[in-house]
């Protein structure tokens, strides 16, 4: 599955302090059908919507237009990621519907880093 992982910094992240700055939030879209499809936690629950055609370049898109985000293209796993134990933030929603393996990475930065680590 294509997917386009993007990292920013929210205006109204909780705890940003804490994090990096330019990973301080992440969130996914992926390719469905011939739609980009976006997921994102950024208010606590999950907002799912359409963005775009898949003809459409989506992650160029970002890079040129929104300034200060990191984005990263991947083919995604295909087989869902089963484990008892996943963060309730906007990496472990990442994560799952990726079906990211990677139990170490439990902030966007580290998510960041793990996905470069595989994608190269």
């Amino acid at each position: 599955m294509k997917a386009i992982v993007v990292f920013c910094d929210p205006d109204d992240a909780r705890w940003q302090w804490l994090l990096k700055p330019g990973f301080r939030h992440v969130f996914c879209v992926i390719a469905q059908g011939d739609y980009w499809i976006s997921i994102d936690s950024r208010v606590a629950q999950p907002v799912i919507e359409v963005v775009a055609g898949t003809d459409f370049d989506l992650a160029g898109h970002y890079r040129r237009e929104m300034r200060g985000w990191t984005v990263l293209e991947i083919d995604a796993p295909r087989s869902p990621w089963r484990a008892p134990y996943c963060t309730a933030n906007c990496v472990g929603l990442v994560k799952a519907i990726l079906g990211i393996r990677a139990p170490l990475a439990q902030s966007p930065h580290q998510l960041f880093k793990h996905l470069k680590r595989i994608a190269t």
